[in-house]
C-alpha cells in the first residue's frame, strides 16, 4: 500500500511506502517497505524493518542540497581558543 500524510500513527502492521510529515510509531508497530518523514519518533517496541529517509526541507518547502549545507559550513568563521 501507499500511504501519504501530514501525520501518521501507526500501532499494527505495514508494508509500502509512507510520506508523512510526522510518524509516530506506537509499541506495537511493525513497518516495512520505505517511509519518507520530517519527524519521527518510535515507542520502545516498535519496529522498522525499512528503507528510512528523513526528507531535510527549507520553510519554503524546497528541499536544500548537501552542496548548499557544506557551503554554509565553508562560510564560517574560526573560533579562537584562549
Amino acid at each position: 500500500g501507499q500511504v501519504k500524510s501530514d501525520l501518521v500513527v501507526i500501532g499494527g502492521a505495514y508494508d509500502g511506502i509512507m510520506q508523512a510529515g510526522s510518524i509516530w510509531a506506537t509499541e506495537t508497530a511493525q513497518i516495512a517497505g520505505e517511509i519518507h518523514y520530517q519527524s519521527l519518533q518510535m515507542d520502545r517496541g516498535a519496529a522498522l524493518n525499512c528503507r528510512v529517509v528523513h526528507n531535510w526541507q527549507e520553510p519554503d518547502g524546497a528541499v536544500a542540497s548537501q552542496e548548499e549545507a557544506v557551503e554554509e559550513e565553508g562560510d564560517q568563521e574560526p573560533v579562537e581558543e584562549s
